[in-house]
């Protein structure tokens, strides 16, 4: 279940930075959001991306479940490998702000 946790986490990392200014899914990410704000308005329903392409920490609930018959992952195991994807991504981002403050 681990070892499983830890590629969910590297995929999501990947998928996070690949959001990132500069990178190859930056403009579907500015396009996601002007469609956010176009629909809910811009200060209304901040949270509807924030799991799909704001916030790493986050990223572990929605990606979970895409990436779960990537990895036959077992519905009752869900619980736990979103925690412990949570708890990787909680590390890496904690490594990555470290770095930036540096």
């Amino acid at each position: 279940m681990l070892i499983v946790a830890i590629k969910i986490s590297l995929c999501t990392i990947i998928i996070y930075e690949a959001f990132q200014e500069g990178m190859i899914l930056h403009w579907p990410y500015k396009f996601i959001h002007w469609l956010k704000d176009v629909i809910f308005g811009k200060e209304k329903a901040k949270w509807i991306l924030k799991p799909i392409t704001d916030c790493l920490i986050c990223f572990s609930s929605v990606w979970t479940f895409i990436f779960m018959p990537v990895f036959k992952i077992p519905l009752h195991d869900i619980p736990v490998i979103m925690l412990l994807v949570g708890g990787l991504n909680t590390i890496y981002v904690k490594i990555l702000c470290k770095k930036a403050t540096k």
